[in-house]
């Protein structure tokens, strides 16, 4: 069974976890890191906990944290503009 965690909704910013047994999808990252380690916290989890990271489209309320993140976080990411990778490329050379 597949679970959806609204960790934050709205023009100041967006990010859900997807969970379904042992996986754990961030989507989108539009809070500051700190904001998703301690959501996750609340959840039991840590940000190694997150099996990838879904962005699905690069505005501000859906990335803002996202730098941070991939600098804290190994898990493989999928956006629009690049391939699934699990390594951290910087923000800067994965926008176009």
């Amino acid at each position: 069974m597949t679970t959806v965690h609204t960790l934050a909704s709205g023009s100041s910013g967006n990010a859900l976890l997807l969970s379904c047994g042992e996986s754990y999808i961030l989507l989108d990252a539009g809070i500051s890191c700190r904001r998703i380690t301690a959501a996750l916290r609340e959840l039991g989890l840590e940000l190694g906990s997150l099996t990838a990271i879904l962005i699905t489209h690069t505005h501000a309320d859906h990335i803002s944290g996202l730098q941070t993140l991939l600098k804290r976080c190994a898990a493989p990411q999928r956006h629009g503009w690049t391939r699934w990778t699990s390594a951290s490329p910087s923000l800067s050379e994965s926008l176009p």
